[in-house]
């Protein structure tokens, strides 16, 4: 059963202190992601001094990373969310 509960009108300000952290470090973990899949298209790109090598997989190891311990901080944590997705 997946379950979503979205108000009508929502801002950060109605955020605790926690769940703002954790809602900072999963838009930060999704930016990682999406950045990394643009930039593993292409391993390097021409520019004046050389080609300049990209980042992307390292990014996407990253973003990886950043969910597992989010996920992790979240289960452990016992404590309800103010945002509830999934």
């Amino acid at each position: 059963m997946l379950v979503v509960y979205k108000k009508e009108i929502w801002s950060t300000e109605e955020l605790k202190d926690r769940d703002e952290n954790l809602f900072f470090r999963q838009m930060l973990g999704q930016s990682k992601y999406f950045l990394g899949r643009i930039r593993s298209k292409y391993k390097s790109y021409p520019a004046a001094g050389g080609p300049i090598d990209t980042d992307g997989p390292e990014l996407l190891e990253e973003a990886k990373e950043d969910f597992l311990k989010l996920d992790e901080e979240i289960a452990d944590s016992q404590e309800p969310m103010s945002i509830v997705i999934g």
